[in-house]
């Protein structure tokens, strides 16, 4: 019932060759495969019968097994090597160990060669090699901080190439140092935390730090940092990316939103650039900086406001002329570009203000125009640097923002400075208009109240001012009305009001006076200066006024009375003939309304046909 085997070593070696899953061929002498098993027929992708009987170097293409044979006197085994066999399409790595065997005197028997496939092994190295060289280079080409820190004792184990960019510090000086000792001492206690929670999780973890930079200053740093396990040492990787810049862009962002909302809330000018150009000096690390504003006569600069620089040197740049060679700020201000000053000491736009700009440590600066949304010259912005240089390209677009908002504060505070005046003056004359005469005579009756004084209202009208018009024009009557104005204000004292209350009518505030006689010396005064040649065009004329005047509190206790009264003063001095002053009189206002009532009953005559005519003259006129 049972067969018994006889286990011979012939028997047993042939099994162990059936089953091994390396391929084996047993060469003669000579190089030829006597015997070979089924893992290397299927290596080679070859039945026994194509490989028993040929040359072994041959069927592997592999020289080396000429070589074994050639060498197999010297009695010692040949290495393992590698060498790659082509089956059809696809390139196999083989192994191949051969070893020598002899017989009891020594002789060669035959040479036994084990062949292992290791393409796959190769090519999971390969694909290994080929992914630890992508994590190098990423690694070493990447443009944000990679580093490694020792969760055992805090010291930095790794830092990639950017370090050194974006610190200024060489790797060597640090790997192995504390991770903290970077840190700014402020920040140390948020960073020894921030590792530890780190390290406790496997969630990114991401922290703002500053970090020492090798210039002596800080950089704002953004980490992610997550925990890695190895088997010498408990550790911490992560990425630092600098956000210094884009920080202070927020931060200057959030500055000019700021300036700009006050822009919009009506914020003194002053105050606006003031905080501007505070703004801006801490910024730009603490850079002088300065706004000048363009003078009303359009040839100076006036101090509109500064950070940084010595007021002494604001005061002596007060009011500094605008010229070709006007230093930086008014040589801008003259070719409305732009001027780039990097060294005071030896640029010849500074001749005249060298020495005072040396005084005061001021080695460079650049300044340009602040231009109105029309392109009106409005000042300039200038920022200076202690020591000769040209600014960067984020300096230069530093300047031209910081102008451009400056323009906007000065632009919009003009514009509000002008409603303001077309709201209380004549936009013709510049005099005060009918709204700011009755608010000042207003104030002046109650002061005169208080005090028991007497004031004076005079209503002027110009004496036949259309003949001027239709003879020039009313572009050229604009102007002699412009002209009248000026003299008018030079003719009366200084706390009296001058006033536009439309067409070529005018009316005169007389505060404090002691009586009716000081108002009759400025009514005689007005007229007499008035008096004179008026050159119009190419044409000359004489200009003359009829002037009334009204007394408080003889004529009137209240705004309203006062300049009705003067009013009719005025109309009275027509009537006597014109170019002259009139008091008023109570029987004036009586006389004046029964003449309104004759002209109206006269014009209702005509319209009823009520007149009947009784007369009618005839006259020979030669």
């Amino acid at each position: 019932r049972h067969r018994l085997v006889d286990i011979t070593p012939a028997f047993a070696a042939a099994r162990v060759m059936a089953t091994m899953t390396e391929g084996v061929l047993v060469l003669d002498s000579g190089g030829v495969i006597r015997l070979a098993n089924g893992a290397a027929t299927e290596l080679l992708g070859r039945p026994r019968t194509e490989l028993v009987g040929r040359f072994a170097y041959e069927e592997l293409e592999d020289p080396d097994i000429r070589e074994a044979v050639k060498h197999a006197t010297d009695r010692r085994d040949i290495p393992e090597h590698q060498t790659h066999f082509n089956r059809g399409d696809d390139v196999r790595s083989l192994t191949i160990s051969t070893s020598v065997m002899r017989d009891r005197r020594g002789e060669l028997v035959a040479l036994v060669c084990v062949i292992r496939d290791v393409t796959e092994r190769e090519r999971a190295a390969a694909a290994l090699r080929d992914s630890e060289a992508r994590y190098r280079n990423l690694v070493e080409g990447a443009p944000d901080v990679i580093f490694s820190v020792s969760l055992e004792d805090g010291t930095l184990l790794s830092l990639n190439p950017a370090f050194e960019r974006v610190t200024g510090w060489s790797r060597a000086e640090w790997v192995g140092t504390p991770f903290v000792a970077l840190i700014h001492p402020d920040d140390r206690a948020a960073a020894v935390e921030a590792v530890g929670r780190a390290g406790r999780g496997a969630v990114p973890n991401a922290y703002e730090l500053r970090v020492s930079h090798k210039s002596g200053g800080y950089l704002t740093a953004e980490f992610t940092s997550f925990p890695q396990q190895a088997a010498e040492n408990r550790g911490l990787s992560g990425v630092a990316r600098d956000v210094t810049e884009r920080k202070r862009a927020q931060a200057l962002l959030t500055a000019e939103k700021h300036v700009l909302e006050a822009v919009a809330r009506g914020a003194a000018l002053e105050d606006v650039l003031l905080n501007l150009t505070q703004t801006i000096h801490d910024h730009a690390s603490g850079m002088p900086c300065s706004v000048l504003l363009l003078d009303p006569d359009g040839a100076h600069l006036r101090r509109g406001a500064a950070s940084g620089l010595p007021a002494e040197y604001s005061d002596e740049v007060d009011g500094i002329a605008i010229g070709p060679s006007a230093g930086s700020c008014g040589t801008a201000a003259y070719r409305r570009r732009p001027v780039i000053v990097t060294n005071i000491e030896a640029d010849p736009l500074w001749d005249e203000h060298r020495a005072l700009a040396l005084r005061h440590g001021l080695k460079a600066c650049w300044s340009t125009p602040i231009l109105s949304s029309k392109g009106k010259l409005l000042g300039t912005f200038a920022m200076y640097f202690g020591e000769p240089r040209a600014p960067t390209e984020e300096e230069l677009e530093l300047v031209e923002r910081t102008s451009h908002i400056a323009g906007i504060a000065i632009d919009r505070s003009q514009a509000e400075e002008t409603i303001r005046e077309l709201a209380f003056h004549d936009s013709l004359t510049g005099l005060p208009n009918r709204r700011v005469f009755r608010d000042r005579l207003t104030m002046a009756l109650a002061q005169a109240r208080r005090n028991n004084d007497m004031l004076a209202v005079m209503f002027l009208d110009l004496d036949h001012f259309k003949v001027v018009n239709d003879a020039v024009g009313h572009s050229e009557g604009d102007r002699l009305l412009q002209a009248i104005s000026g003299r008018l204000s030079e003719l009366v004292r200084e706390g009296d009001t001058v006033a536009r209350m439309g067409g070529d009518e005018f009316t005169v505030l007389l505060p404090s006076i002691v009586s009716e006689v000081d108002a009759m010396d400025a009514a005689e005064r007005v007229l007499t200066g008035l008096t004179q040649s008026w050159n119009v065009g190419e044409q000359e004329f004489f200009v003359t006024a009829s002037l009334g005047i009204a007394v408080y509190p003889n004529d009137g206790e209240d705004p309203e009375g006062l300049l009705k009264r003067a009013d009719t003063a005025m109309y009275r001095a027509k009537e006597l003939g014109r170019n002259r002053w009139q008091l008023y009189e109570p029987g004036m206002t009586s006389r004046i309304s029964a003449r309104v009532r004759q002209e109206g009953d006269l014009r209702r005559a005509l319209e009823r046909q009520e007149f009947r005519l009784h007369f009618q003259p005839q006259v020979a006129v030669d």
